[in-house]
């Protein structure tokens, strides 16, 4: 896997989570817009914490082998 990939979601993440009070908040109803953009912070950082851990920070940054088409 692509570290770069990892990275790029990470960003999307956080960009989106800084435009969220422009978007969710001028729904018709601010309640409803205000419990969604809570509800995308929650997941939204959940998914960035767990693609910045160790572990996977490694993963994502691991050598991937190349298959070699004539070999097979």
């Amino acid at each position: 896997m692509e570290n770069s990939a990892r990275v790029v979601c990470v960003v999307a993440l956080a960009a989106i989570g800084l435009a969220g009070p422009f978007v969710f908040l001028y729904l018709p109803d601010p309640i409803v817009g205000a419990m969604l953009y809570f509800l995308y912070l929650i997941i939204g950082g959940a998914i960035a914490t767990y693609l910045c851990l160790p572990r996977i920070r490694k993963t994502f940054e691991a050598e991937i082998a190349v298959i070699n088409f004539k070999d097979l």
